[in-house]
């Protein structure tokens, strides 16, 4: 057996991909409570991600964690969990981050201090 010939059976490729059933229990997805085969998992970014096959055959990357049944616990409430101050703390980290991704400069929180000065506490 040539070289080149034994290298390339020592390649194992299928075209059968293991899929493997999950639920949706995030209740704001638009398939929640619905069976998905998900064809892989994956991280991006530090955020693990499941590939999951569409109905029209397309794929679809959704978080993981929306395939926890730890994610059915979510809800919207009437009044707010966090306080203005928490809010605008973390306004103000995103956008300094944010800062550091764009191409162009911005001032800083110049738009979520507008917001949030309207907001009442």
């Amino acid at each position: 057996m040539s070289a080149s010939s034994r290298c390339c059976s020592e390649r194992r490729h299928t075209a059968h991909e293991h899929l493997v059933e999950g639920l949706i229990y995030y209740r704001f997805h638009p398939r929640f409570g619905e069976t998905v085969l998900i064809s892989r998992q994956l991280e991006y970014r530090g955020v693990e991600l499941v590939v999951v096959l569409q109905p029209d055959r397309s794929l679809a990357c959704i978080p993981a964690w929306m395939t926890r049944e730890a994610a059915a616990q979510y809800v919207l409430c009437e009044k707010p969990r966090f306080s203005v101050d928490i809010l605008r703390s973390l306004r103000a980290a995103a956008d300094a981050l944010l800062a550091l991704q764009l191409p162009f400069r911005f001032e800083v929180g110049s738009v979520s201090d507008r917001l949030m000065s309207s907001a009442p506490e």
